[in-house]
């Protein structure tokens, strides 16, 4: 038998602030069935917001999937600040998945920027944060 964890006094872990100018409202769901397509051809994925919506890219060796969530429809909300146009970063498939199983049935407010940790917040059934860092990719 394992002895609970008395954590009064103990503060919440605070999540780091960072400026992330893209705000995507999104079903759990719905990401999830973007990721499970991408994890059949590769093991990371592109995020990218725009104020059309969101897009979920996989690229492979010889194959790519491409999802687009519009802004306006299926409850897809978008917001943009700073001064671009449009926020992008590469994320591993495997931290993502494992996360998207698990809210699959909440509504996240995602919160995106060029090659920043995106920070999924939900409040429906449970109430979380979860900070996903991009995956680097190099040029040399």
């Amino acid at each position: 038998e394992v002895a609970r964890i008395d954590r009064a006094g103990t503060p919440d872990p605070k999540a780091p602030a960072m400026d992330r100018p893209a705000k995507v409202t999104v079903a759990g769901a719905a990401l999830l069935g973007a990721a499970k397509a991408a994890g059949e051809i590769t093991d990371h994925v592109r995020l990218t917001a725009t104020r059309d919506g969101l897009n979920v890219l996989a690229e492979g060796d010889v194959d790519r999937v491409s999802m687009d969530f519009r802004r306006g429809e299926d409850g897809i909300e978008v917001e943009l600040g700073g001064t671009e146009d449009t926020y992008t970063s590469l994320f591993p498939l495997d931290y993502l998945t494992d996360f998207l199983k698990v809210v699959k049935d909440q509504t996240l407010v995602l919160r995106l920027g060029t090659d920043y940790p995106f920070r999924a917040d939900w409040d429906g059934v449970t109430k979380g944060t979860y900070l996903c860092a991009p995956r680097i990719e190099t040029t040399e």
